[in-house]
C-alpha cells in the first residue's frame, strides 16, 4: 500500500544507518530548500530522536528513558505500530520497543504469524518513556503522560509518514485522540480498519499475555493477519492459516 501524497512529503534520500545489531535501509524526507542531502539526517529523524530523549514534561517517568530511535524502524514506513509504554524488563533495557520481555516474544510471533518483517514496520509507544509505580515495577502511563507525549507522537507520525497504523490496546488508541479525534472503541473496533488522519487506522489488542481474558491467542492470530492483508506485505500461504505458532 502506498503512503498518501497529501501526508507525506515527496522527496527521499537513501541512506543506510547501522546501530547495533540494526541495520536500515531508510528513506528521509529531504527538505526542497535545502542546498544537499548531506545534513539530512540532523534536520529530519535526529531532531526528532533528539527531542524525545532530552524530554523532561512528565515528572513521573524515568527521566531520559525516551526510546525512540534508529531501531524503531526505518523511516518513512507504510506500517507503524504504536503500543503503550517502553517496560522495565523490554524496551527500558534493550531500547528497542517490544523487545527482551514476554510481550515483546508475543508481539514477534504475532508479526511473523502475519508474514510481516519487522524491519519493514516502525514501532513506537504512545508514551516513549518508562513509568514505574512507587515500587519500581511497571504501570499504565496517565492520561497526562500520554498527553504530554502526544507532540512526539503526532511528530513522529509526520516522520515516519505511515499509511497504516496499528494501535495496541486501549492506552495507544486513546492517545490518537489527541492529534485527531476519532470515534472508535477498542472493544466494539477492533481488527476494523477505519480511515483516520489521512491514514487507515486498526485498533488491535495488546500483545501482553492480559489481552487474552479479551481476545483469545486464535482471534488475535487473525487480527494480525488482517493488517497484512490491508499492508500486502504477507505472503499467500501464511495468511491463509499455515503458520500459526503458540502464545509465548
Amino acid at each position: 500500500m502506498k503512503t498518501p501524497a497529501s501526508v507525506c512529503p515527496k522527496a527521499f534520500v537513501r541512506r543506510t544507518r547501522p546501530i547495533g545489531k540494526w541495520s536500515h535501509l531508510e528513506f528521509y524526507p529531504v527538505k526542497r530548500s535545502m542546498p544537499s542531502p548531506a545534513g539530512l539526517f540532523m534536520l529530519t529523524a535526529m531532531d526528532l530522536f533528539d527531542a524525545a530523549r532530552n524530554c523532561r514534561d512528565c515528572p513521573g517517568v524515568v527521566p531520559g528513558s525516551a526510546v525512540l530511535g534508529i531501531a524503531n524502524g526505518p523511516i518513512p514506513c507504510s506500517v507503524m505500530f504504536i503500543g503503550e509504554a517502553p517496560g522495565r524488563l523490554g524496551a527500558a533495557r534493550t531500547r528497542v520497543p517490544f523487545s527482551g520481555d514476554e510481550s515483546g516474544r508475543r508481539f514477534d510471533a504475532l508479526l511473523a504469524s502475519a508474514g510481516m518483517a519487522r524491519d519493514r514496520v516502525f514501532v513506537t509507544n504512545a508514551v516513549l518513556c518508562l513509568p514505574l509505580d512507587a515500587a519500581r515495577r511497571n504501570r499504565r502511563p496517565s492520561t497526562d503522560e500520554v498527553s504530554g507525549c502526544s507532540r512526539h507522537l503526532a511528530a513522529t507520525l509526520d516522520a515516519v509518514c505511515p499509511s497504516i497504523v496499528v494501535t495496541l490496546g486501549a492506552v495507544a488508541l486513546a492517545s490518537l485522540q489527541r492529534i485527531e479525534p476519532h470515534a472508535l472503541s477498542l472493544s466494539q473496533d477492533v481488527a476494523l480498519a477505519v480511515p483516520w488522519a489521512g491514514r487507515t487506522l486498526i485498533p488491535l489488542y495488546h500483545p501482553g499475555r492480559q489481552a487474552q481474558l479479551h481476545r483469545p491467542w486464535a482471534q488475535q492470530l487473525e487480527d494480525w493477519r488482517v493488517v497484512a492483508r490491508i499492508a500486502g506485505a504477507a505472503t499467500p500461504e501464511r495468511i491463509s492459516g499455515g503458520f500459526a505458532p503458540r502464545a509465548p
